[in-house]
């Protein structure tokens, strides 16, 4: 295998190129980008590896400039360099790069590395300890193969030497969440991976990627805060979040049904919060639902003052430029999200916006206020159907505690028409921060407060809707 090594420091440069060189391949090694563009010209290279400051231009310049070249399409290029930010990261990934190994590196380990990112096959053997960090932690056996028959095997990894996995905590179709530790700081981190053997291929990586640059765009203690990013051995990637402890909203109705006023409304001020935060960097969240909202704290005290609310999974979410284009399309020309919380508009592949999202906070609103969803269906068809066409009870059909101002803002949210609900997240929060500073809005426990679900009416859908009305003005109160 012939290799070509970019990097201006030469220490570093001449440990890759005798690294690599001992292992048997034939190593080329330069300075700088213009001697590495003289380099490609004349000769066949099966892989650059290259830093990212390469002298007169980036090694992001450089990638560029070999995808330009058509002799050189199947040339793989491997970043070794001191850690990147997410929109670096990120646009390296769309020029073609392959890899991406931080510095400082265990040259042994680096060997390995660069050999299965370019597919070189290998006897089988253990990853060497790293023996120089002084942590009694040595990197578990990798095997790529193993790991697509079972992507469990992450337990016990050691991911760029400092992430040990140690227990699978939940898994979805956007990726499994590890219960990790950070050795050098004995800190517990949660590490999300997107399998290697996930089905979706290219437009679940660029899903995955995509939510860390979201993560790392947007902060707010109301969204999960992402401290890391990476590939495993086996080139799947991950990101290294805050562990939360605690209990989704879902979980939480499915255990107490309808919750009492004064948690609904706390609740909702810091979605609300959270949501605008997004928004301000303009980002969608399009899959907001009650399994994306965690109430952070230990079992018995979720519900106790002061509550936590934190949002989770930003795996379809997408850029307002993006979401303009695509409609809240994947690649495949599907309209992705959940149903149950769908706006209409993003059911039906048009336009989003962020009043697309607010639908979906006003069909949890709804939810939390009277332990149902505001439309039931039996299949998704039908529940889309309601969505577009339907317009919904009111809660107070289904409890009868439900301040008036509460029903008014989550009939705004759930109109058909993106038009007539709150415009942005700021505008619900700023409507729900009014009341709270009028004392319209308490908080209360579970203890204090007991909901007032009217379980024994027996109101049909249709009598429901009849007795619904619908204020989609939503004019301010004077006082």
């Amino acid at each position: 295998m012939r290799l070509l090594v970019v990097d201006p420091e030469n220490v570093s440069r001449r440990m890759l190129t005798s690294a690599l060189g001992a292992s048997g391949h034939q190593v080329d090694a330069v300075t700088n980008g213009d001697d590495a563009l003289e380099r490609l010209e004349a000769n066949a290279y099966t892989g650059v590896v290259t830093e990212l400051d390469v002298g007169g231009m980036s090694g992001l310049d450089l990638m560029l400039r070999v995808r330009e070249h058509p002799e050189h399409e199947e040339a793989g290029v491997i970043l070794v360099t001191y850690p990147m930010d997410i929109e670096e990261l990120g646009r390296a990934l769309s020029l073609g790069m392959i890899g991406y190994i931080s510095k400082p590196v265990d040259l042994e380990t680096l060997v390995f590395q660069v050999e299965n990112l370019l597919g070189v096959e290998r006897a089988e053997e253990e990853v060497p300890d790293d023996e120089s960090s002084g942590v009694e932690i040595s990197l578990s056996e990798i095997d790529p193969e193993e790991e697509v028959e079972d992507d469990h095997a992450m337990v016990g990894q050691v991911l760029e030497q400092k992430y040990l996995v140690e227990e699978l905590v939940g898994a979805g179709g956007m990726g499994e969440v590890y219960r990790s530790r950070h050795v050098y700081l004995d800190r517990s981190v949660a590490v999300k991976v997107l399998p290697h053997s996930t089905d979706g291929g290219a437009d679940l990586f660029t899903r995955f990627i995509r939510e860390a640059r979201i993560l790392a765009r947007v902060r707010s203690s109301q969204i999960v805060e992402i401290h890391d990013f990476g590939f495993t051995p086996w080139q799947s990637p991950y990101l290294v979040m805050e562990l939360l402890e605690g209990m989704d909203l879902d979980e939480l109705l499915e255990q107490h049904g309808a919750l009492p006023i004064g948690i609904v409304e706390e609740i909702a001020l810091q979605m609300a919060r959270g949501l605008a935060a997004a928004h301000a960097q303009e980002v969608l969240h399009l899959d907001f639902k009650p399994s994306n909202v965690m109430l952070c704290g230990q079992p018995g005290q979720l519900l106790s003052p002061p509550l936590q609310v934190k949002i989770l999974d930003f795996g379809i979410a997408r850029f307002i430029e993006e979401a303009h284009a695509d409609g809240g399309r994947n690649q495949t020309s599907s309209v992705t999200g959940t149903v149950s919380y769908m706006s209409p508009e993003q059911s039906r592949g048009e336009t989003l916006r962020p009043a697309s999202d607010l639908y979906a906070v006003g069909a949890v609103l709804f939810e939390m206020l009277t332990g149902r969803a505001p439309f039931l269906g039996s299949t998704r068809a039908e529940l889309i159907y309601k969505h577009q066409s339907e317009n919904p009870p009111s809660p107070c059909v289904f409890r009868r505690d439900i301040p008036p101002y509460l029903e008014d803002i989550v009939l705004k949210l759930l109109a058909k028409s993106w038009e007539n609900r709150f415009a942005t997240a700021d505008d619900l929060l700023n409507k729900l921060e009014k009341h709270r500073a009028k004392g319209n809005v308490r908080f209360t426990t579970l203890e204090e407060e007991e909901s007032a679900t009217i379980d024994d009416m027996d109101v049909s859908l249709q009598e429901a809707m009849e007795q619904t009305i619908v204020d989609y003005s939503f004019e301010e109160e004077d006082n």
